[in-house]
């Protein structure tokens, strides 16, 4: 069993390369292989108007119940933001775009062949269909794009359809290698130096980052290759992070069904409102103990010593107003 989110995302990989699921070819002189890997990301962010009760979405592909979501207490607007991934084909969607809008929730009833509307439902998906080679092919490429003062990262950029796709794999990359601090980094500076007010620049970046340390739901809005990397490595490390510090307690809650209800109104007949409270407080302590013990390796922390390094390249030592990050 992987100890972490991180190991498991890396047997993942592992167990992909090598059972090599739909090969689609080889040459016998030198085994050379590929595969399409296809992938439907769903997400499911809220629904509207559907009447006071306890909602949760089942998620069913070709017939078959794939997945659930969380089960959401006496609303009539449930708030999900739950992705959900599949390995399957699809004919009907445009692949490597992205899809949102609000769908009608429709109810039949027993004895009628009538559908009633009953409420919405927002959902955003994607669906990619991609060609992967043996990790070996790719070595040369590696090579060029680790190099993070190339300017080969910029002309990909340049031809690229979708900067948001490009920038989270980009990511993944550099961060499989260690090097995403450095790239970072080095585009914070690119950015810099390529404006003609390289205070105001830097001063954007350090407003967007302190935006993320004060609001955990804040999304990006810039269009630039920096801030769709910076939301992308936040997102991808805060996710490891809050699986690793909280995940096995949260798991536990779940499975062991742990009630700590402490809303007057919501308590079943007979229930005590102190022992509730007495379990509120228990876990909210072992979850606080969890986050206290892992405080190091909190996201924010990465990013305080990455603001750190920055600094701008046209304020010198001598000038009154320096200004760093």
């Amino acid at each position: 069993m992987a100890e972490s989110l991180l190991e498991r995302n890396e047997w993942v990989g592992v167990l992909k390369t090598f059972a090599q699921p739909e090969v689609l070819g080889y040459s016998n002189a030198t085994h050379f292989c590929y595969r399409l890997d296809r992938t439907f990301w769903l997400r499911v962010i809220d629904a509207r108007n559907i009447g006071q009760c306890d909602p949760y979405c089942f998620i069913e592909l070709d017939g078959e119940r794939r997945a659930k979501t969380s089960t959401k207490s006496r609303t009539n607007a449930p708030f999900w933001r739950e992705d959900f991934y599949f390995s399957i084909s699809l004919n009907n969607i445009k692949r490597g775009e992205y899809y949102e809008e609000w769908y009608p929730l429709m109810h039949e009833a027993k004895n009628s062949h009538a559908a009633e509307h009953v409420g919405d439902i927002r959902l955003r998906l994607r669906y990619d269909e991609v060609v992967v080679l043996p990790s070996a092919s790719y070595e040369e490429l590696i090579e060029m794009i680790l190099d993070v003062e190339s300017k080969i990262i910029f002309d990909l950029v340049g031809i690229s359809k979708n900067l948001e796709w490009f920038s989270e794999n980009m990511t993944r990359i550099y961060e499989g290698r260690n090097y995403a601090i450095e790239w970072l980094t080095y585009l914070a500076y690119h950015e810099v130096n390529s404006t003609g007010n390289a205070i105001y620049e830097v001063f954007e970046v350090v407003q967007t980052l302190k935006r993320f340390l004060d609001d955990s739901n804040i999304l990006f809005r810039g269009n630039s290759i920096l801030t769709k990397a910076i939301d992308s490595y936040m997102k991808m490390i805060g996710i490891q992070y809050v699986d690793e510090a909280i995940g096995d307690i949260v798991r536990s809650i779940c499975e062991h069904k742990i009630v700590c209800e402490v809303d007057m109104t919501k308590l079943e007949k007979g229930q005590d409102i102190r022992s509730q409270w007495r379990i509120l407080l228990t876990y909210t302590k072992m979850l606080w103990r969890a986050i206290e013990k892992s405080r190091a390796k909190c996201p924010s922390l990465v990013y305080l010593r990455m603001l750190g390094s920055i600094r701008s390249p046209s304020v010198t030592d001598d000038d009154d107003d320096n200004v760093y990050l």
